[in-house]
């Protein structure tokens, strides 16, 4: 069975921690700040991405008191 490790993408990559494996960007919109061309990625799946309805419809978070 693989294992599947979350990470964001400007922490190091599987190569340079000594795991191996491929390193893949879920998310509908591209990182600011990041070139595509270079970026430490191996895929982009943009489509496995939640969708933004789902993400405006998340209860909001507990009041602060």
């Amino acid at each position: 069975m693989s294992e599947i490790i979350c990470r964001r993408i400007d922490e190091q990559t599987p190569s340079e921690d000594g795991e191996g494996g491929e390193r893949v960007l879920v998310d509908r919109v591209w990182p600011e700040g990041l070139r595509r061309q270079g970026a430490p990625l191996d895929e982009w799946l943009r489509e496995a991405a939640p969708s933004i309805a789902a993400a405006l419809v998340r209860p909001p978070p507990p009041a602060v008191r």
